[in-house]
């Protein structure tokens, strides 16, 4: 974990999007409250709230809940011991007047009707927003410790909690790939796009993915240190470290335009974004034999860490989750934004982005997002149909990176989403993207650590790319079901949505 990477511990100077020190100072770290003690806001004669005056009401060590009614404007910094909206939480490029501002809670979630939209979105602002999760004790009822997320009753048509969080909509590509081969001790990279139009920038830090064969590859990460005048050209702070191919079917080695594009060419992603859901370091805690299990026979629970035969402890970080809701009314969309320092390895439900059974959700969207190191999986689509999960980025997260989880998902669109594993697996230290103590040994240890894992055929999987996991997708077959799906689902019959497009490169196992 020391040599995996968090933005929030990043102060090198080429890093343009370090977290403010007065952050830090106030929320890094600052130990277990256990908070228990809740504060309604009050906005007097008014409906509408500033975060001084929330400030002002809740302290830092309460459980400050934003009443239906009142609307919160994100206009200066929050610190609090966690935070409830039923309200409205408002937070955009006019409210925030300052370059950084950050949020900071135990868990930060909206209930029954409340609403959270965050749109720091002007491309000319550069205005970055932090929304820090503090290991400090707290736990929701529902989505439980170090939580970012929705939550409604289940089945209550008249909840239907909001979240909107919307960042860098000058980022017209999150990826693309080498239109020329890097070799060793190489400074300078050339792309298939445009790094100007797609919207990258000098000080944005990129992930390259390996390009050996058999999962025995080191990806790099590097800063941008300078683009040429004429948008081509990137130039990175630290040299390449290994030969990288870039392959074309014309027979030589350049890419020549309107000539297609080699499966076998390293992929280039950014991983830079102006909104960033960040937190404490991971903590490994004790399992707990009394805890119940989620689903029977797999050894983990949603309450905490549970003792298992293959489990003793559990590696906890953040997390974020929208648990129930769905509809034509439902609205959980979150695009480029960066989450980093999440999962919780070893307990049930808890990884860095996740629909949670919220059945039909058309209004369901991950888009452009970037997730870097994770403990347990990366993005999860868990009972949940329609949704769209489309130009996500993935770094060093471990277990399966894309995760349909009980076989009864339908027709969700995954489409050109880009999972990257930047370690051999057969090092000893990192052993490539596994993981141990999960419900899933297929998905995520060296059994068959996948970039992409499905219990459901039914969905559309168009445009992505997996490189150096062990296994590229892995779609599986043979049972009925998980969960509340057992016995409802035929998963070796179940009709087979769009599988287009995709390439799957440098894998230990399989490709598909």
């Amino acid at each position: 974990m020391e040599a995996s990477y968090s933005q929030v511990d990043d102060m090198s100077s080429e890093n343009i999007n370090k977290p403010p020190q007065e952050l830090l100072n106030q929320c890094k770290n600052s130990g277990k409250t256990n908070p228990t003690q809740e504060v309604y806001v009050n906005g007097g004669s008014t409906s509408v709230v500033s975060s001084l005056s929330v400030q002002e009401q809740c302290g830092v060590n309460t459980i400050c809940i934003i009443p239906e009614g009142i609307t919160l404007i994100m206009d200066g910094n929050l610190n609090v011991d966690a935070l409830i909206i039923r309200g409205n939480l408002e937070w955009n490029d006019a409210s925030q007047s300052e370059s950084d501002l950050f949020l900071c809670g135990g868990y930060v979630v909206v209930e029954n009707n409340g609403s959270f939209e965050m749109v720091l979105s002007n491309s000319g602002s550069n205005k970055k927003g932090w929304i820090y999760i503090k290991n400090n004790g707290a736990v929701h009822p529902e989505l439980r410790s170090r939580a970012f997320g929705t939550f409604k009753e289940r089945y209550n048509q008249d909840q239907n909690p909001i979240m909107l969080v919307r960042g860098r909509q000058d980022l017209k590509r999150t990826w693309s790939l080498l239109s020329e081969p890097l070799y060793k001790d190489d400074t300078q990279i050339k792309l298939m796009h445009s790094p100007t139009e797609m919207g990258w920038n000098v000080g944005d830090r990129i992930g390259i993915s390996p390009t050996d064969g058999q999962a025995v590859g080191w990806g790099q990460d590097v800063y941008i240190t300078d683009i040429s005048n004429d948008g081509e050209v990137i130039t990175i702070n630290n040299p390449i470290e290994n030969d990288l191919r870039a392959d074309f079917e014309i027979g030589n080695s350049q890419y020549v335009e309107g000539a297609p594009p080699s499966l076998i060419s390293a992929e280039v992603i950014n991983l830079s974004r102006n909104i960033i859901i960040t937190g404490d370091d991971f903590e490994e805690v004790a399992c707990d034999p009394s805890l119940p299990e989620a689903v029977n026979g797999e050894q983990t629970s949603v309450l905490g860490c549970r003792c298992a035969e293959f489990r003793s402890t559990c590696t906890v970080g953040l997390h974020t989750m929208h648990k129930f809701g769905g509809g034509d009314d439902g609205i959980i969309q979150m695009e480029n934004v960066r989450v980093e320092r999440c999962g919780q390895r070893g307990i049930e439900g808890k990884y860095c982005m996740h629909f949670h059974k919220m059945d039909d959700c058309p209004n369901c969207i991950f888009k452009g997002n970037a997730i870097e190191n994770s403990q347990q999986r990366g993005i999860i689509i868990h009972s949940t149909h329609n949704t769209l999960v489309e130009d996500n980025v993935l770094y060093n997260v471990r277990g399966a990176n894309i995760y349909l989880e009980d076989g009864n998902e339908m027709w969700n669109t995954l489409k050109y989403n880009v999972a990257i594993c930047p370690f051999p697996f057969r090092d000893n230290t990192y052993h490539g993207c596994t993981i141990p103590g999960t419900s899933n040994r297929i998905a995520d240890t060296s059994d068959n650590q996948s970039g992409f894992f499905s219990r459901a055929g039914s969905n559309n999987f168009i445009g992505n790319r997996a490189s150096n996991h062990f296994n590229g997708m892995f779609l599986a077959e043979g049972s009925t079901g998980r969960g509340e799906s057992y016995n409802k689902v035929c998963e070796s019959a179940s009709r087979l949505g769009r599988m287009d497009g995709n390439t799957w490169h440098s894998n230990g196992r399989f490709g598909t």
